[in-house]
């Protein structure tokens, strides 16, 4: 649910102009286009679908990688201060 809200809000927030980390001319539409449905498929099944597949690579990462798995927005915000 987090991820359609936000989803959902940069669609808003950003309509008609190029959000920031989009390529130019990349703009945010705030009306359903073609791909409204794909992407909002996407974004629902993510958890259940891609997610897995994600973890499992994350497990086979060779042992001289370092993994760091942040889950929530304080946890990003703490280890960027600490960088």
């Amino acid at each position: 649910h987090t991820c359609v809200y936000r989803w959902l809000w940069r669609r808003m927030r950003y309509a008609g102009r190029v959000a920031p980390g989009l390529p130019a001319g990349c703009r945010q539409e705030l009306l359903p286009g073609a791909r409204f449905r794909e992407i909002l498929r996407y974004v629902l099944r993510f958890r259940r679908k891609q997610r897995p597949r994600i973890v499992d690579r994350l497990e086979r990462v060779d042992g001289g990688q370092r993994v760091i798995a942040l889950r929530t927005p304080r946890e990003v915000d703490d280890f960027l201060a600490a960088l």
